[in-house]
C-alpha cells in the first residue's frame, strides 16, 4: 500500500473524504458542516476518491505484476 497519495489531498479533501468515509455522513450534512455548497463537496469527494483508488491500484500493480 502507498504510504503517501501524491500530491496529498488538501485539508478540504481530506475533511470531506473522512466525513462520508469514516462518519457515513450524508453529502448534505457535509454541507451544513464544512459551509459549502452540496454539489461543491460531491465533486470534491468524487475527484478525491478517483486519486485514492487510482494510486491504490497503481501501488497494487507494482507489487503484482
Amino acid at each position: 500500500m502507498s504510504k503517501y497519495l501524491s500530491p496529498p489531498l488538501t485539508k478540504l479533501e481530506g475533511e470531506i473524504v473522512a466525513y462520508k468515509a469514516a462518519f457515513e455522513l450524508s453529502f448534505s450534512d457535509v454541507s451544513d458542516i464544512i459551509g459549502i455548497p452540496e454539489t461543491t463537496v460531491r465533486r470534491i469527494y468524487k475527484k478525491s476518491m478517483e486519486r485514492i483508488k487510482k494510486e491504490y491500484k497503481h501501488d497494487r500493480q507494482k507489487k503484482n505484476p
